[in-house]
């Protein structure tokens, strides 16, 4: 146990990226979640030897994961997504930045499932696409009529000719790695003044499907997420949006009656 809380103590001072054969490491700590993910993952693989008789009970199986903290979603603004949008249009590739982002906006897709999409994936005319899911699973997500768009035009004027199954590509045909594309949203937002970052789109779409009235239960079908934990923490980010609303034009208020 000593040694397990040690390790654990040396993931919490280890730099993110270090190590990594192509990503500089940065002088920022290992964040809770990769901790955290790091711990359920030695775990998971002492428990299975154990359930298969391979080696004996283990301590680092009681070993408790580090819990990662709640944080408050904070959702772009509507005038920040204008700007990220009209950032995009001044890009190297921007049919095909617009069509991304618009994905990860309007169909809250993860990064890492959107640069994985495979191009027969993508059905434009009946608007939707199929992903696999966790467990690989598949599912279809909808793509509304803007989305649609957006994806229509990437595919029609700027992705290259290209073998690759992948829809998204790079300027040299191959499949683009999601870090390149978090580069290009790491240099709008230096541009715009606030941080720009692919997994806020999603969040940003959810709170903004239920803010415009959608169902929170079709919406935790479309994430994906097998309860509605996270869907909640959308609604609750919603009806603090719509009490702030009231507060600022409530008809009472302005009259003064």
């Amino acid at each position: 146990p000593y040694d397990l809380r040690r390790w654990v103590a040396a993931l919490r001072e280890r730099r993110r990226f270090a190590g990594h054969p192509s990503i500089r490491s940065k002088d920022r700590p290992l964040s809770a979640t990769a901790i955290n993910n790091y711990v359920r993952g030695v775990k998971l693989l002492f428990s299975t030897l154990s359930r298969e008789e391979i080696i004996p009970d283990h301590a680092v199986t009681r070993l408790k994961a580090p819990k990662i903290p709640k944080l408050t979603v904070r959702p772009y603004t509507e005038e920040q997504l204008r700007g990220i949008f009209k950032a995009l249009e001044q890009t190297a590739n921007p049919l095909r930045n617009r069509a991304m982002t618009a994905l990860l906006l309007d169909s809250c897709l993860r990064l890492t499932q959107m640069a994985t999409l495979k191009a027969e994936a993508l059905d434009l005319e009946a608007r939707e696409i199929r992903i696999l899911g966790k467990g690989a699973k598949e599912r279809v997500v909808p793509i509304g009529a803007w989305a649609a768009k957006q994806l229509l035009l990437y595919r029609l004027k700027e992705r290259p000719d290209s073998t690759a199954h992948e829809l998204f590509l790079g300027s040299d045909g191959a499949p683009l790695r999601p870090h390149a594309f978090q580069q290009v949203l790491k240099r709008i937002g230096r541009r715009l003044g606030f941080r720009v970052h692919a997994h806020a789109f999603p969040h940003t779409g959810a709170i903004l499907y239920v803010r415009n009235g959608g169902d929170p239960l079709r919406l935790q079908q479309q994430l994906g997420h097998a309860d509605l934990a996270m869907t909640r923490r959308y609604c609750a980010v919603a009806d603090s949006d719509l009490r702030e609303a009231h507060r600022r034009y409530s008809p009472g208020d302005r009259l003064r009656l």
